[in-house]
Protein backbone atom coordinates (compact mmCIF):
# COMPACT_ATOMS: atom_id res chain seq x y z
CA UNK A 1 0.00 0.00 0.00
CA UNK A 2 1.21 3.24 -0.65
CA UNK A 3 1.36 6.50 1.66
CA UNK A 4 -0.92 9.30 0.95
CA UNK A 5 1.64 11.54 2.32
CA UNK A 6 4.95 9.79 -0.13
CA UNK A 7 2.23 10.32 -2.80
CA UNK A 8 0.97 13.86 -2.66
CA UNK A 9 5.50 14.46 -1.74
CA UNK A 10 5.91 12.95 -5.17
CA UNK A 11 3.51 14.76 -7.09
CA UNK A 12 4.99 18.04 -5.65
CA UNK A 13 8.43 17.16 -6.86
CA UNK A 14 6.93 16.03 -10.38
CA UNK A 15 5.26 19.50 -10.58
CA UNK A 16 8.43 21.35 -9.71
CA UNK A 17 10.03 19.70 -12.26
CA UNK A 18 7.56 19.59 -15.30
CA UNK A 19 7.78 23.13 -14.39
CA UNK A 20 10.87 23.98 -14.72
CA UNK A 21 11.02 21.89 -18.20
CA UNK A 22 8.02 23.78 -18.95
CA UNK A 23 9.83 27.45 -18.71
CA UNK A 24 12.85 25.77 -20.98
CA UNK A 25 10.77 24.60 -23.79
CA UNK A 26 8.89 28.01 -23.63
CA UNK A 27 12.12 29.88 -24.01
CA UNK A 28 14.35 27.49 -26.00
CA UNK A 29 16.90 26.66 -23.06
CA UNK A 30 18.55 23.38 -24.39
CA UNK A 31 17.87 20.23 -22.59
CA UNK A 32 21.51 19.87 -22.00
CA UNK A 33 22.67 23.31 -20.64
CA UNK A 34 22.42 23.63 -16.88
CA UNK A 35 20.29 26.51 -15.64
CA UNK A 36 19.54 28.04 -11.84
CA UNK A 37 16.29 27.99 -10.05
CA UNK A 38 15.15 29.88 -7.56
CA UNK A 39 11.93 28.57 -5.25
CA UNK A 40 10.31 30.82 -2.81
CA UNK A 41 8.38 29.44 -0.37
CA UNK A 42 5.85 30.67 2.18
CA UNK A 43 5.42 28.04 4.69
CA UNK A 44 8.60 26.60 6.70
CA UNK A 45 7.65 22.97 6.19
CA UNK A 46 8.04 23.48 2.21
CA UNK A 47 12.22 24.75 2.84
CA UNK A 48 12.66 21.59 4.87
CA UNK A 49 10.87 19.33 2.43
CA UNK A 50 12.67 21.28 -0.92
CA UNK A 51 16.20 21.55 1.25
CA UNK A 52 15.85 17.13 1.72
CA UNK A 53 15.34 17.06 -2.12
CA UNK A 54 17.00 19.63 -4.18
CA UNK A 55 19.60 16.60 -5.23
CA UNK A 56 16.37 15.08 -7.04
CA UNK A 57 15.26 18.53 -8.50
CA UNK A 58 18.54 19.59 -9.27
CA UNK A 59 18.95 16.19 -11.28
CA UNK A 60 15.65 15.98 -13.34
CA UNK A 61 15.40 19.52 -14.07
CA UNK A 62 19.27 19.78 -15.09
CA UNK A 63 19.25 22.72 -12.28
CA UNK A 64 23.38 23.84 -11.22
CA UNK A 65 22.11 25.76 -8.71
CA UNK A 66 18.88 26.07 -6.62
CA UNK A 67 18.09 28.46 -3.91
CA UNK A 68 15.26 27.87 -1.59
CA UNK A 69 14.19 30.57 0.48
CA UNK A 70 11.02 32.71 2.03
CA UNK A 71 10.50 36.31 0.66
CA UNK A 72 12.95 36.24 -2.23
CA UNK A 73 12.34 38.75 -4.83
CA UNK A 74 11.84 38.06 -8.46
CA UNK A 75 15.41 37.57 -9.91
CA UNK A 76 15.63 40.76 -12.86
CA UNK A 77 14.22 39.08 -16.36
CA UNK A 78 13.65 35.36 -14.87
CA UNK A 79 10.75 33.38 -16.13
CA UNK A 80 8.42 32.64 -13.09
CA UNK A 81 6.15 29.78 -12.67
CA UNK A 82 3.36 28.93 -9.41
CA UNK A 83 3.66 25.49 -8.48
CA UNK A 84 0.92 25.38 -5.42
CA UNK A 85 2.25 27.58 -3.08
CA UNK A 86 5.73 27.84 -4.52
CA UNK A 87 6.74 30.57 -6.62
CA UNK A 88 9.30 29.01 -9.01
CA UNK A 89 12.09 31.72 -11.12
CA UNK A 90 14.23 30.91 -13.48
CA UNK A 91 17.07 33.29 -14.52
CA UNK A 92 17.15 33.74 -18.33
CA UNK A 93 20.09 36.49 -18.30
CA UNK A 94 22.92 35.04 -19.99
CA UNK A 95 20.43 31.52 -21.18
CA UNK A 96 18.96 33.59 -24.07
CA UNK A 97 18.89 36.62 -26.46
CA UNK A 98 16.86 38.94 -25.33
CA UNK A 99 16.85 40.87 -28.36
CA UNK A 100 16.11 38.01 -30.66
CA UNK A 101 13.66 36.41 -28.61
CA UNK A 102 11.62 39.76 -28.08
CA UNK A 103 11.83 39.45 -32.06
CA UNK A 104 10.41 36.15 -32.03
CA UNK A 105 7.65 36.57 -29.33
CA UNK A 106 6.41 39.88 -31.27
CA UNK A 107 6.44 38.01 -34.55
CA UNK A 108 3.86 35.04 -32.68
CA UNK A 109 1.88 37.96 -31.56
CA UNK A 110 1.38 39.52 -35.11
CA UNK A 111 0.36 35.68 -35.77
CA UNK A 112 -2.00 35.11 -33.14
CA UNK A 113 -3.45 38.16 -33.42
CA UNK A 114 -4.56 37.98 -37.58
CA UNK A 115 -5.64 34.32 -36.43
CA UNK A 116 -7.86 35.41 -33.58
CA UNK A 117 -9.47 38.41 -36.34
CA UNK A 118 -10.54 35.57 -38.76
CA UNK A 119 -11.88 33.53 -36.33
CA UNK A 120 -13.40 36.54 -34.40
CA UNK A 121 -14.68 37.63 -38.12
CA UNK A 122 -15.87 34.14 -38.88
CA UNK A 123 -18.12 34.45 -35.58
CA UNK A 124 -19.61 37.38 -36.24
CA UNK A 125 -20.84 36.41 -39.91
CA UNK A 126 -24.84 35.57 -39.04
CA UNK A 127 -24.44 33.26 -42.08
CA UNK A 128 -21.43 31.30 -41.02
CA UNK A 129 -23.05 30.52 -37.61
CA UNK A 130 -26.45 29.85 -38.71
CA UNK A 131 -25.74 27.71 -41.62
CA UNK A 132 -22.29 26.08 -40.54
CA UNK A 133 -22.99 23.31 -38.53
CA UNK A 134 -22.77 23.08 -34.61
CA UNK A 135 -19.47 21.16 -34.11
CA UNK A 136 -17.47 23.96 -36.34
CA UNK A 137 -18.78 26.71 -35.35
CA UNK A 138 -18.29 25.33 -31.62
CA UNK A 139 -14.80 24.45 -32.60
CA UNK A 140 -14.20 27.74 -33.72
CA UNK A 141 -15.22 29.47 -30.43
CA UNK A 142 -12.84 26.92 -29.02
CA UNK A 143 -9.61 27.62 -30.97
CA UNK A 144 -10.35 31.30 -30.31
CA UNK A 145 -10.46 31.09 -26.73
CA UNK A 146 -6.96 29.23 -26.96
CA UNK A 147 -5.31 31.42 -28.89
CA UNK A 148 -6.59 34.18 -26.72
CA UNK A 149 -4.63 32.40 -23.62
CA UNK A 150 -1.75 31.46 -26.09
CA UNK A 151 -1.87 35.43 -26.27
CA UNK A 152 -1.94 36.08 -22.94
CA UNK A 153 0.67 33.89 -22.37
CA UNK A 154 3.05 35.43 -24.59
CA UNK A 155 2.35 38.78 -23.87
CA UNK A 156 3.01 37.68 -20.26
CA UNK A 157 6.57 36.44 -21.51
CA UNK A 158 7.44 39.83 -23.09
CA UNK A 159 6.25 41.44 -20.54
CA UNK A 160 8.62 39.41 -18.31
CA UNK A 161 12.09 40.13 -20.88
CA UNK A 162 11.28 43.76 -20.84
Amino acid sequence: MISKDAENAMKRLMDIVVSIRNIRAVWNIELKREISAVINIHEKKDEKFLNDNSDFIKKLSKVAELKIGAKIPKPKNSAVSVVGRLELYIPLEGLIDFEKERMRLQKEEDRLNSEIKAIAGRLKDKDFVLKAPEDVVEKQRMRKTELELQMKKLRKNLKDIG
